[in-house]
């Protein structure tokens, strides 16, 4: 289900929020002034990223913000889609699988230059590769946003999708390394 975020000027304030009926929020609101909407599937990400930017500038336990003119214009820039705001959980975790392969390639190469036997250089480097995945399972994010700004639990698939990614890829690599141990031991 989408959801709207906006931001709204009231007199000297700024409120930025979320809706499921925009037109509803500004008949029952009356703002003086609309100032950004979006449609978006992931709304709680986003208004987090947001809270945490402008915390500086939030009215305390509020949704309310006393933005200058600069930033209010970058907060209509990042809804836009400019700059990484946006970036849904999928898109987080796909991030990270490039991390894990992109550790997991570059220490095989390192690894090559000590000469290492080709099972251990693979067991290390895809266990070296795996902690990315597993920092995911453990913080739920790479930061951007406080956890306190989130809806409970909303970052746990996130979570198991890393758990159950950083498992495996740390499973092969102790099973090629055992490989290796065992072939050394025949």
């Amino acid at each position: 289900m989408t959801e709207q975020i906006y931001v709204f000027r009231y007199g000297a304030v700024y409120k930025i929020g979320k809706t499921e009926s925009i037109k509803r929020l500004i008949r029952d609101s009356n703002p003086d002034e609309i100032i950004q909407t979006i449609e978006t599937k992931e709304p709680d990400l986003i208004l987090a990223r947001l809270y945490r930017k402008f915390k500086q500038f939030r009215l305390p336990e509020s949704n309310y913000f006393l933005l200058r003119k600069d930033k209010l214009n970058l907060c209509k820039q990042l809804l836009r889609g400019s700059g990484n705001l946006l970036l849904s959980n999928n898109q987080e975790l796909y991030i990270t699988l490039v991390a894990s392969t992109l550790i997991t390639v570059f220490s095989f190469y390192v690894f090559q230059i000590f000469n290492l036997p080709i099972l251990t250089r693979f067991g290390v480097s895809m266990a070296l590769g795996s902690f990315p995945l597993w920092l995911l399972s453990l913080t739920g994010n790479f930061g951007g946003y406080e956890v306190k700004d989130l809806p409970l639990f909303s970052t746990w698939a996130n979570r198991i999708k890393s758990l159950i990614f950083a498992s495996s890829i740390s499973l092969t690599a102790y099973a090629l390394i055992s490989l290796k141990i065992f072939f050394e031991h025949k």
